[in-house]
């Protein structure tokens, strides 16, 4: 028997733009530190992608009431939840149980997708046992979300607020492919994110609490743009984000501007590094960085001044922030680092 298709991408039940996101991962194997949670990683990092913000990222043991309150709590914070793991057939997989609890909803097997799994286990050589029909519940509001590496279907739940659930596998080799090949097109449809301007400034020389002191509490606490700090073990990344619609740029629509620059401190000049579609003066600037700084031989050690003075006194960073006029603000860093 043929294995069943994945159904057609309908409408929203509701008009609900999809821009805030809770991610779950369902295992007490995650809870007790026997298995490390890769799945919100990934899911996160796709999301971003779309501007969508990821509220939280939680792992949550196999106890049935915890995670129908974790669904409940997702559903009321976020325009959409995500869950990872506990579909397997085993009495202490609970996620679909705790979804059709957290809606008010009954699961039931659906005839098909249990012709289709009795149809895999017959194909592989496997015994069906009365457990695996778990695997084939729906309830009323559920689409089955196809499973081409496994025996675990997901489920894709509509709410009538245009709220939505996702249930995914917790082995990654399926839950991937499910989420890359159905699910993000889903969710594309249905308008997911936004188009977002981010920037992302390297700087060297300087630590993360003298950047932050540097750029000011109110700046850092602002949500749009929204401007955070990261440090690196020998770096500290200043990041800027905002949405498209009040941003000015140049060049295409790419959603993601990546590493925009990277600023380096230098005996007589800062500079800052060209990142990937960069044009004028980057050349010349990338020359001068591999050779460590202006007119000095490649081997000499470095000698470092402060990035304070670059960041501080013009407030390159700050107006970046501020304006987010992506093609301006990197003119004006690298107009900066070659006066000084």
């Amino acid at each position: 028997m043929p294995e069943p298709k994945p159904p057609k991408l309908e409408a929203a039940p509701a008009a609900r733009s999809l821009r805030t996101a809770v991610l779950l991962a369902v295992g007490t194997e995650l809870t007790v530190g026997e298995t490390r949670d890769t799945n919100g990683g990934d899911l996160a990092r796709s999301l971003a992608e779309y501007g969508v913000e990821v509220q939280r990222i939680v792992a949550l043991p196999d106890r049935l009431a915890t995670v129908v309150d974790a669904l409940r709590d997702a559903l009321a914070d976020a325009d959409f939840a995500v869950t990872t793991g506990g579909l397997g057939p085993t009495p202490d997989d609970l996620t679909r149980e705790a979804i059709a609890a957290a809606v008010g909803e009954r699961p039931a097997v659906d005839p098909e997708l249990e012709r289709w799994l009795r149809h895999l286990f017959e194909r592989r050589g496997l015994p069906y046992h009365n457990t695996n029909a778990k695997q084939a519940w729906l309830i009323p509001s559920a689409t089955a979300i196809p499973n081409e590496r496994g025996t675990a279907p997901g489920w894709w739940v509509d709410r009538p607020d245009g709220r939505v659930i996702v249930a995914l596998p917790g082995p990654p080799g399926e839950m991937r492919p499910m989420w890359e090949g159905w699910v993000l097109p889903r969710l594309t449809a249905r308008g997911l994110g936004q188009e977002r301007v981010t920037r992302t400034y390297r700087l060297t020389g300087i630590g993360e609490s003298a950047v932050a002191a540097l750029l000011g509490e109110r700046l850092l606490r602002d949500e749009n743009p929204i401007v955070a700090t990261y440090a690196r073990s020998d770096a500290v990344d200043v990041r800027i984000s905002e949405p498209l619609a009040g941003a000015t740029r140049r060049g295409g629509r790419d959603r993601r501007a990546g590493f925009g620059r990277q600023v380096r401190v230098g005996p007589r000049r800062r500079h800052v590094a060209p990142g990937p579609g960069s044009r004028a003066g980057g050349a010349r600037l990338d020359r001068r960085a591999r050779r460590g700084g202006h007119g000095r031989r490649r081997d000499a050690p470095p000698r470092r001044r402060p990035v304070a003075r670059l960041v501080a006194p013009s407030g390159v960073v700050k107006r970046a922030a501020k304006n987010l006029s992506l093609g301006a603000a990197e003119d004006r860093m690298r107009r900066h680092c070659e006066d000084h």
